[in-house]
């Protein structure tokens, strides 16, 4: 699991599926989170490493996944969300609620800008259809 919220945000966060779940909250919008860390390797095509347009070697990643409520100051901009949009969190934490003895942690999002990405940082991004239902660390 890789999300840091406070002093020292998290970059390049990606945040799609925004919802507003009226029987929730009119003041809240509900966003799934994207991260992601490279692992050392590199992707593999068989037995051999798979190449970018440029003839690169395309480094394997690792994805966290996270559910997120958008708050306060990030409330009418997350409403933007569609497609998914690379953030970085200025301010937020994480929270819990328990429902019938299980307890489902989430990130509270008051406050965020949008990354500006630079060359070699991710932009493969997935479709928000693939983007799991998940409760925490879901790693591919």
């Amino acid at each position: 699991m890789s999300l840091n919220v406070g002093i020292h945000q998290s970059k390049f966060v990606y945040a799609s599926n925004p919802e507003i779940r009226f029987a929730y909250s009119d003041k809240v919008i509900f966003v799934k989170l994207r991260t992601s860390s490279k692992t050392g390797r590199f992707v593999m095509d068989g037995d051999k490493e798979k190449l970018d347009s440029q003839g690169n070697r395309i480094p394997e990643r690792k994805y966290s996944y996270f559910d997120a409520r958008f708050v306060g100051n990030a409330f009418e901009a997350a409403k933007g969300f569609n497609k998914p949009t690379a953030i970085d969190i200025i301010d937020g934490w994480i929270d819990s609620e328990t429902f019938k003895g299980v307890t489902s942690y989430y990130v509270v999002v008051s406050d965020f800008s949008l990354s500006e990405l630079i060359a070699g940082d991710e932009v493969d991004v997935e479709s928000p259809s693939d983007l799991p239902s998940s409760d925490g660390d879901d790693t591919e």
